[in-house]
């Protein structure tokens, strides 16, 4: 598998111990890029994800479907939504910003289908 191709968002919010390291250690695996969604941390996360060779987003609304949308390349965060759900699909709120995401790609059976999903898990139907 080419993995250049790949690109890793890591959400985050006062990681400033372990954002290096993590950023580091996903280079290390020949990504094509880490993204960092800081989400307005008060230490010093950025500085260092970026030093560590991270692109840095700044993203002060909380929720890992808006780190996912920060980075305005709707389809790139429906990927990443789409393998979030995949790996837990008990997380209700990734499945209501999949819902988002598709929606606004013009999706609209996808957003309804991942909708409901979010509406089940959350106890809202």
């Amino acid at each position: 598998m080419d993995r250049s191709a790949v690109s890793v968002v890591i959400p985050c919010l006062d990681e400033e111990a372990a954002i290096g390291a993590c950023v580091a250690a996903v280079r290390a695996h020949g990504v094509g890029e880490v993204i960092v969604v800081d989400g307005g941390s008060a230490d010093r996360t950025a500085e260092r994800a970026a030093h560590a060779g991270a692109r840095l987003v700044v993203e002060r609304r909380r929720g890992y479907g808006r780190a996912m949308l920060a980075n305005n390349n709707l389809e790139k965060a429906i990927s990443e939504l789409e393998t979030a759900v995949k790996l837990d699909p008990t997380v209700a709120s990734a499945w209501f910003h999949l819902a988002r995401a598709f929606e606004k790609a013009g999706r609209t059976a996808d957003a309804e289908r991942a909708l409901k999903t979010y509406q089940q898990l959350s106890g809202k139907n």
